[in-house]
């Protein structure tokens, strides 16, 4: 949990990626995502709080309300779908963004608003889930 902590205080993110594979190795998964996401929560109002000059809130507000919209979804399926499912999805997904990101692919973007709202949709569903 240190590292996660200091993995998120120095990039901003990153503090589930650190701490659920080894939380969920020990204890069961839906335990594991409602405690991280609360510590995750500590760890981002603290950044935000040093941060919030910079932050453009209107720019991230579509971002942040279909996120809302998904999370609920993810957390249904936290209650109704398989463990093993659901960490291998989240294993796929992570593993197929962190491939696109270590091969230079980029997706021109059209309408940057128009992309916010799957974003934040699968956003708010893996962290809900």
């Amino acid at each position: 949990m240190l590292f996660a902590g200091l993995t998120q205080g120095l990039t901003s993110f990153g503090f589930a990626l650190i701490a659920v594979p080894f939380l969920s190795m020990r204890l069961p998964i839906s335990e594991v995502v409602p405690m991280v996401v609360i510590l995750c929560l500590g760890t981002n109002l603290l950044v935000l709080s040093q941060t919030y000059r910079s932050v453009e809130f209107r720019k991230i507000g579509l971002l942040v309300v279909s996120s809302l919209v998904a999370a609920p979804l993810g957390t249904l399926a936290l209650l109704y779908v398989v463990p093993e499912t659901i960490k291998t999805v989240v294993g796929v997904v992570i593993i197929g963004v962190s491939l696109t990101m270590l091969t230079g692919r980029r997706f021109p973007v059209r309408s940057e608003r128009l992309a916010l709202v799957p974003i934040g949709m699968l956003s708010g569903f893996l962290n809900g889930s």
